[in-house]
């Protein structure tokens, strides 16, 4: 079923697939603040070594997992709306 036919899922949980893709952009916003805070205080603190465990806060498992979901989504979204000859433009911008 999903593979028969992909836009019409795409079309039926176009508002979900979107929000769930704006929060991980919204968790990925917010966890780049907090890795530029921790460089900025680091660069102005003028200290040449950093405590162990300091930055293991900032990268983590689901930092990486929603990168890769964002980028996935996006390429599927972008690979359907190319193959039903549906204007693309405005959603890469």
């Amino acid at each position: 079923m999903i593979l028969r036919k992909p836009y019409a899922i795409l079309i039926k949980y176009f508002r979900i697939i979107h929000v769930v893709i704006g929060l991980l952009a919204l968790f990925l916003t917010y966890k780049t603040a907090n890795m530029m805070t921790f460089l900025n205080d680091y660069i102005n603190s003028g200290e040449t070594t950093i405590a162990p465990g300091q930055v293991d806060g900032l990268f983590s498992f689901l930092l990486y997992f929603s990168i890769f979901i964002i980028f996935l989504a996006t390429i599927i979204i972008l690979v359907l709306m190319i193959v039903k000859k549906k204007p693309y433009f405005y959603y890469i911008y």
